[in-house]
Parts: structure tokens; sequence; C-alpha cells
């Protein structure tokens, strides 16, 4: 049994959890593989993520194990029975929820091709990702396209106003999907990982916040439930009408740098890093709305998420032609200001008043200087 990292939740139902000294089985069989072919079962036992692993013998495989609480899991069928690497990306994976139950997994070929059956819960999850296949499939084809414009098109504002918008409408269209079986599942174990799934995406918190409000009390009182509520209070206490707390960091020239030495004035915070493609897409509206409005009592503030490598930060602020200050701990995701506001994704940037109250979130495009303009318009 070897221990790695690789999940970022452990999702729970309380009906498994009445159950938790049960025994789980997954099995199946995956075409006609043999050895040196290996199939690994993963996933977060009570601190780390258990990775257990098999040789395939005509296809077949079997684990067994106890579960003090369910868990979300995948399986991962190596063909040359190399040793897994959890950075790496494999073709062959197949996620499914781990349930104190026998679950048997078929394909008549390849494992991502496999149906799950025995379960109700991953009955549930097979049907939600049926639904979710063309809205995905269309993102796929977008994102595809969205790599290969020309550096005149990137140069093009107008162009990627219109790339956010079309990204914006298809990455909706997933969601509500999302949400939906969410409204209609309030009981279901996959409605808790859509939950902490649309929590990533700062402009869906919202929602992930009334779809949790709207769960069964059992799924609200499990380890994960608990956490999910934990960080939805993290976030309404950096919403829209609170303070924004105060903090310091060094700027690039090594001086501590603070936000209430902005107070009197419209501050937008804004969270980036030079190794954000769409952080950088964005500043050339930022350096436009500054050069428009920095002489009518507007700042503002760039909080970096870039991890040791100063220089990069410095080319990223000279070639975007940055002349707001700028500050950062060069620490990444563990930034400390980033932290402190419970910032998961980027970019993010929070505008505040002249009392250093936060009056609008996550402006992007276009959509900054038409805030601006209707707070500047006398």
């Amino acid at each position: 049994m070897k221990q790695v990292c690789v999940f970022l939740f452990c999702l729970l139902t309380f009906s498994a959890c009445a159950k938790n000294k049960d025994a789980y089985t997954v099995k199946g069989k995956i075409g006609n593989y043999n050895a040196p072919a290996v199939i690994y079962l993963q996933y977060l036992g009570d601190n780390d993520v258990v990775s257990q692993s098999t040789v395939l013998k005509d296809g077949a495989f079997s684990f067994t194990g106890v579960l003090k609480e369910p868990a979300n899991a995948r399986l991962v069928l190596l063909p040359t029975g190399e040793t897994i690497n959890n950075q790496q990306r494999y073709e062959q994976t197949l996620s499914l929820i781990l349930v104190p139950e026998t679950i048997e997994v078929n394909s008549t070929d390849v494992l991502q091709n496999a149906v799950v059956s025995g379960s109700l819960v991953n009955e549930e999850h097979q049907e939600l990702n049926r639904s979710l296949q063309q809205a995905h499939s269309e993102l796929s084809r977008f994102m595809a396209e969205a790599q290969n414009v020309s550096p005149e098109q990137m140069a093009d504002a107008q162009y990627i106003d219109s790339i956010q918008t079309q990204y914006l409408i298809l990455t909706k269209q997933a969601d509500e999907l999302l949400i939906n079986f969410a409204k209609t599942h309030p009981q279901s174990f996959v409605s808790l990982m859509i939950i902490a799934n649309l929590m990533e995406n700062p402009e869906s918190q919202k929602r992930a916040s009334g779809l949790f409000n709207d769960l069964s009390a059992e799924l609200k009182t499990t380890k994960t439930g608990k956490e999910i509520a934990s960080y939805l209070e993290a976030t309404t206490y950096i919403a829209i009408g609170s303070p924004a707390p105060d903090f310091t960091q060094n700027d690039v020239n090594g001086k501590a740098v603070s936000l209430s030495d902005f107070k009197g004035k419209y501050v937008l915070i804004d969270f980036w890093a030079s190794w954000c493609g769409p952080c950088r897409k964005e500043n050339p509206h930022l350096v436009q709305a500054y050069h428009r409005y920095k002489d009518k009592n507007f700042e503002i503030l760039g909080v970096s998420l870039d991890q040791g490598d100063r220089a990069a930060w410095m080319r990223a602020i000279e070639r975007d032609q940055l002349t707001w200050p700028q500050v950062s701990d060069l620490r990444g995701w563990q930034n400390a200001v980033a932290k402190q506001y419970n910032i998961t994704q980027i970019p993010q940037n929070l505008l505040l008043d002249p009392d250093g109250i936060i009056i609008a979130k996550n402006l992007r495009g276009s959509d900054l200087e038409i805030k601006l303009s209707e707070i500047f318009k006398n």
C-alpha cells in the first residue's frame, strides 16, 4: 500500500457513514489485459491518499478494504505496468464514489468506457456525466481554437472580449446542468461534489452557497459538509458590503505597502500572476481603465501570486505596462494576502470605495470601465 497525495476533497454521505464499519469491494473486468498491465485504486483516507494496485488477469481485478467514511476515488489503468505518477495525466482513468458496498466496473475495451454499477450514488454520478458530455465537448473545442489565435488577435481588445464572452456562455451551460442536478438531489453525495466544484469558481460561489443551504442536514454535518460551511463563511467575510481587511506586503523595491495607505480613494485590489494567461489577457483592460481614471481618485493595487521568481514578476509588470503599485511575498498560492482573502483562483479583483468597503468583485473586460464611469460620471 502506497501513500500519495492527489485529491483536494474527500466527499461523504450520511447514509454511508451509518455503515462506516462495512467493507467495500471494487471489482470488474476491463478488456483482456494481462501482466504487466496494472490497475490502481486511489482515495483519501484519514489523512493521506490511499493507493492500492493489482495486476490484471484476463482483464479482471478486485479491491477490498474498510472505509471510515465514503470517499471520492479514481481507478487508473497502466497497460505497461509502470508505477503511477500523480503529477501525470493518464488516458485510462475513471472516477467513482467509493462506498461500503460492492461496486462493479466493466468494459469490453478501455477503462474510460467502463460502466459502474452496484450503488445508487455511482449510477447518479454516471447520469450526471452523460448529461455533461456535450457541454464539455463544446468547451474543449472552443479552448483548442482559442489557443491558436494570432498575435494580432491577442492585441485586439474587442476580439479578446468576444472570446471571454463565449467562454462564459459555455461554462455557464455546464454550470446550469450541475446546479439543476444539485437542486433536484438534495440528499445525494453527488450534490456535495457539485458544490465543492462550484466553490472553486468565484463567479458561482453564491450559487454554491444557496445549494449548500438546501442540502439535507445529514450531508451538512459530515466532515466535508463542515469544511464547505467553513469555506462559505470565509467567503462571506470578504463579501460585497463588507470592509476589506487591511494588509501589508512589500512592493517591487522591498518597501512595505499597506491597503490602508490608499484610504480615501477608490481602490481595485487585483490578484494576478505573471504565469497566469487569463490574468495577462485582462491587463490591457486594467491599463486602459487606470490611465482614464487615475487622476480621479482611483488606484489599483496589484497582488501577485508569483512564486520565487522575482525576475518573471518584474518582466510581466514591464511588458504589460502595469504602472500602479504592486506587492507580493513570492509564495505563490501561499501568498499571505491571497490566503487572507480566500483567493483560490485568478484573476480576481475587488473594488473598494474610499471608506474601504467592497462595492464590486471580479470586474472583467469592459465591466471595470463601466463601473468606474458610473462612479465618476459627475
